[in-house]
């Protein structure tokens, strides 16, 4: 299913996608191959009990933990400036036409 998401959506727009996706279908999706059924049940059983504001704020959480992974990639990378960070950052996230028309940022050439 991921693989299916991926090819469907792209690999930056993934979470995207997941967010469209109807719980039926997120419920079944395995956990890891190396999870054994019962902690793939108890896992299960966890995210169950919680409230949705307590899911929303686990979502949000990883979101930040992959924000500060990809500024440091790019800091690493480009060493660029507070407004080419950005800049960068919405290239990820955006389609490269909205970069192009909205900010005059090219991804194609200026890399993402």
């Amino acid at each position: 299913m991921a693989a299916a998401l991926r090819a469907a959506c792209g690999a930056r727009l993934v979470w995207l996608c997941f967010a469209s996706v109807p719980n039926f279908m997120l419920t079944r999706m395995p956990v890891q191959s190396d999870t054994s059924p019962e902690a793939e049940r108890i896992i299960i059983d966890g995210l169950r009990r919680m409230s949705p504001a307590q899911k929303l704020e686990r979502v949000s959480a990883i979101n930040r933990a992959l924000d500060a992974l990809v500024t440091a990639r790019l800091r690493a990378q480009y060493n660029p400036t507070p407004t080419e960070l950005r800049l960068r950052l919405a290239a990820l996230r955006l389609d490269a036409s909205v970069m192009r028309d909205a900010f005059q940022w090219d991804p194609s050439i200026r890399g993402l």
